[in-house]
Parts: C-alpha cells; structure tokens; sequence
C-alpha cells in the first residue's frame, strides 16, 4: 500500500472510532455504515473539516494517538 494508502485507512479508522453521529441537513446519521459512506462521499473540504475536529479530539483526549 503506498503512504497516501495508509494515510486514508487510518483516517478511516480514527472515523469509525470516534464518529457516533452526523447530522447533515438536518438528518442525524448514526448507523456506522451510513456514516462511513457519508465520510467517503464528502468533498475534500469536509473530509479536511471532519479529520482536524478528530485530530483536535485527539490531542485534548488522546495525545499518543494525534498526528
């Protein structure tokens, strides 16, 4: 896999840890396959949004975890 590869699998898999709920619209998802389909269908904006408020999280709650 090549580094970029693995980049998105862990931020992928941060997502799947941390991600409960979104509400986009108005409409709360909260199963985890909608929420992961959602992650990878957002446009780079939000995909940058939602990955800075989780590594934000991390470092207040989980610093051996943050980037």
């Amino acid at each position: 896999a090549s580094a970029d590869d693995l980049w998105r699998r862990r931020t992928e898999l941060l997502f799947e840890r941390f991600a409960v709920s979104w509400t986009i619209a108005g409409l709360p998802l909260t199963d985890q396959k909608e929420l992961l389909g959602r992650y990878r269908m957002a446009d780079q904006a939000t995909q940058r949004w939602v990955r800075q408020t989780i590594n934000r999280h991390l470092a207040e709650h989980q610093p051996d975890l943050a980037e």
